[in-house]
């Protein structure tokens, strides 16, 4: 099997920008894979993914072992987790560093990336029936109230880590639900960079496993949804990624307001997702070129 090694990087480069922003409250990984054109492609791989593949390892069916990875789409998988994975060790301190030193600006610009992805997202539903409003406000609302609730606290046990990383990757695939606020309502959002800094292996393997079993569970519901109800999920998910950009307007106001530096900021944000949609653009628009 030959593998492209351009593409490949386009993956990983993909995963370590949703790395990058699931570190942050607020901003979801999964806008990144919405945006970037691997969003659907994301979520029939995960939710392809078997438990009872591990008969197949454990029997050591070499030819059912390669149907399964086929299956699961295993290349596109590591690839994107490892450039999630990498985001998360190097960037924690990076993203952390700016969230303290320049907290105003950090947050204009990822408003500015949430707005413009959200006016790129609702330009793909190419229907404009009435229905698609409803599924709108209500995601919106329901990302407005999510952004109103204060930080738990309850300790930070085997089990509460556990619980945390499950409903925090469920949120991370979502675009517009932050898995770095769910992370933050647990009240786990410190301890949890905190130990990625310091290694603490028993907490971020907890973590992964309750964010593993999350996923398994819910993107088998996300993708018979998708595949049944594909524009009405997308204005749902638009809904919640504009609802739950309160939390950046909140932030941007509380570090500073909206003065002239942010205001560049927004437009920066907005300037690299019309970027990345002029490529996404032009990607597609080579693939329909038929051959002469």
């Amino acid at each position: 099997m030959k593998i492209d090694y351009i593409k490949q990087l386009g993956i990983f480069l993909r995963g370590f920008l949703m790395g990058m922003c699931d570190v942050i409250p607020g901003v979801s990984g999964g806008t990144i894979a919405l945006i970037t054109g691997i969003y659907e492609r994301l979520v029939n791989a995960i939710g392809c993914i078997d438990p009872r593949m591990i008969l197949s390892f454990l029997r050591f069916d070499k030819q059912a072992i390669l149907a399964d990875l086929k299956q699961i789409d295993f290349a596109f998988l590591v690839t994107l987790a490892c450039g999630i994975g990498i985001a998360f060790f190097l960037m924690s301190r990076v993203i952390t560093h700016f969230l303290q030193e320049l907290p105003q600006i950090t947050y204009a610009f990822f408003l500015g990336l949430i707005l413009a992805s959200c006016v790129y997202l609702l330009r793909e539903i190419t229907d404009r029936k009435f229905k698609y409003l409803l599924p709108f406000i209500i995601g919106f609302i329901i990302g407005f109230i999510l952004i109103g609730f204060k930080p738990l606290e309850i300790g930070h046990s085997p089990l509460i880590i556990f619980i945390t990383g499950m409903a925090a990757l469920c949120a991370m695939i979502l675009p517009g639900t932050s898995g770095a606020y769910i992370t933050l309502l647990f009240g786990q959002y410190e301890y949890m960079l905190t130990s990625l800094h310091n290694f603490v292996f028993v907490d971020i393997i907890l973590f992964c496993v309750g964010g593993m079993v999350g996923l398994l569970i819910f993107t088998r519901i996300l993708k018979y949804l998708l595949a049944r109800y594909h524009a009405i999920m997308l204005s749902a998910l638009v809904g919640l990624m504009l609802g739950t950009s309160r939390f950046l307007y909140m932030e941007v106001k509380t570090a500073g307001g909206f003065d002239i530096a942010a205001i560049l900021a927004i437009f920066v944000g907005i300037a690299v997702i019309a970027a990345m949609s002029m490529l996404t653009r032009k990607k597609e628009k080579g693939k329909e070129i038929p051959d002469q």
